[in-house]
């Protein structure tokens, strides 16, 4: 762990849904998670996201979803909006409500190595009826230069790769292909770093 950040945007847990026989769903937050969790599908073990073969990722604007997550964010503190956006904006990533879906794909991945369904959140509805956390958008949240230079990597996701079956691997090389510059500063600085420690 290079900062304590990394416990909260990497937990050392994964959840995956089985939505219906052989057919399972990582639920990312503002992704439709809390109308996933409400449907009352079974959680798998460990020991069983291990094991399998695919999972569907259900991915949304990486934009509406940010202004989204900030809100939630905003929402669940005890401080004023203007502090809590100060911080959101000098510090950009401080919870998984808003970091990028691509940070949920790279935790997804300490536990399985399963190709990956990326589907757009409109066709959550073909999995359940339920529709959960309708919030309004936080008219303060702005969307920075250095916020949508990191919200490319899911961009590769929304834009590159929707409604294709991917490892995680060509993720990683669309992002390198297609934003050479996003590569090199947020997978290569990470990857130049860890390889000081071993």
């Amino acid at each position: 762990m290079l900062s304590q950040i990394d416990t909260i945007l990497f937990p050392d847990s994964c959840e995956v849904l089985e939505v219906a026989p052989r057919r399972f769903v990582y639920p990312i937050h503002k992704n439709g998670s809390t109308s996933l969790h409400n449907s009352g599908f079974r959680k798998l073990e460990l020991e069983e996201i291990k094991q399998l073969d695919m999972i569907e990722v259900f991915v949304r604007d990486p934009v509406d979803r940010y202004v989204s997550g900030v809100t939630k964010f905003v929402e669940d503190t005890e401080l004023d909006d203007y502090t809590v956006l100060h911080f959101v904006d000098n510090y950009l990533f401080l919870n998984n409500h808003y970091a990028p879906q691509f940070y949920w794909l790279l935790n997804l991945q300490r536990f399985t190595e399963a190709k990956l369904i990326l589907r757009p959140l409109d066709q959550l509805n073909t999995i359940t009826k339920l529709h959960h956390n309708i919030s309004d958008k936080n008219k303060l949240v702005r969307v920075s230069n250095k916020v949508q230079f990191y919200l490319k990597l899911d961009q590769v996701l929304v834009g590159e790769l929707l409604g294709k079956t991917v490892t995680f691997k060509q993720i990683v090389q669309t992002i390198k292909h297609r934003y050479p510059e996003v590569y090199k500063e947020v997978i290569q600085r990470s990857i130049d770093l860890c390889n000081v420690l071993v």
